[in-house]
């Protein structure tokens, strides 16, 4: 279930000047909640793929060939004894890089993701290059 409310109504009386007021009724009037469901919710956030930011300068990555980066996973599974079991593991991936890597690249290294029973997601490492 998704249903989206208007969030535009009176604010509470502050020390503000109207004009600031004014600005503040103006932008809340252009906001809209959604509110969804857990089981909606769930649906849309139960990929197993995670999703790791690198952020690296240019001149890092001219001077190194690959970096070592520290995460963890779930892993849910059905134990001997029929019971759902959920845990985290931390690992270490090493990532490879080379100088002329593009900024919002993303590096997909299949079966590092979260796990669920026989299933595997994959790590998505989405590089973001600064000057």
């Amino acid at each position: 279930m998704t249903r989206k409310r208007d969030c535009s109504g009176e604010l509470p009386a502050t020390n503000a000047s109207s004009h600031e007021e004014d600005d503040v009724q103006t932008f809340c009037g252009k906001i809209k909640i959604e509110e969804i469901s857990f089981e909606t919710w769930q649906k849309n956030h139960s990929k197993l793929d995670l999703l790791y930011p690198l952020k690296i300068s240019r001149s890092q990555l001219s001077q190194t060939s690959s970096t070592v980066i520290k995460l963890s996973r779930t892993i849910r599974a059905i134990s001997t004894n029929g019971r759902r079991i959920e845990q985290r593991e931390k690992f270490e991936c090493e990532i490879s890089l080379c100088q002329n890597m593009k900024d919002k690249k993303v590096l997909k290294y299949p079966g590092l993701g979260d796990r669920c029973d026989d299933a595997a997601g994959d790590l998505l490492i989405i590089l973001t290059i600064s000057d």
